[in-house]
């Protein structure tokens, strides 16, 4: 049986808040989601995976595709992690869209068919997904719309 558990982009958290522009409404969290600005330099961000871990009658889940999406603009994504707790689940740089995006809409699936390593695997424990934005330019901003994680039991 296939769940799908979604988080809305407004629940993204920013590691180095500091980093970000001194501006009133920087982040600004609205119905179409986060949009942060920073100038140069980079940041981490996360989106708190809502985690069945355990099912009727103690059915186990497993992790089958987290996809993301979010508005690049002057930015671009340098490192995705999955953490399960407190672990590092698993990150494999090869498997990251174009880093040469850095202007575009972003619709990402991390599958098994990109070899992300810990995906159709028990999950036991809460998941984040972590994703590292490079802000290569003065003002440079994302807008982060949402993450869905897929499950199966």
């Amino acid at each position: 049986m296939r769940f799908d558990f979604g988080v809305h982009g407004v629940a993204i958290q920013i590691e180095y808040p500091d980093r970000l522009r001194d501006e009133h409404d920087n982040p600004r969290r609205a119905g179409w989601g986060t949009r942060v600005r920073q100038d140069d330099g980079d940041n981490w961000f996360h989106f708190p995976l809502p985690t069945p871990t355990v099912l009727r009658n103690d059915e186990t889940v497993k992790l089958q595709y987290i996809n993301f999406k979010l508005r690049l603009d002057g930015a671009r994504i340098v490192d995705v992690h999955v953490r399960e707790g407190h672990e590092l689940r698993n990150h494999n740089i090869d498997t990251l869209p174009d880093p040469t995006v850095e202007d575009a809409d972003v619709d990402f699936n991390l599958t098994p068919a990109w070899e992300f390593p810990g995906l159709n695997s028990n999950v036991n424990e809460p998941l984040a997904l972590c994703l590292k934005l490079e802000f290569r330019r003065d003002g440079a901003s994302a807008i982060f719309r949402g993450a869905t994680a897929m499950y199966e039991t």
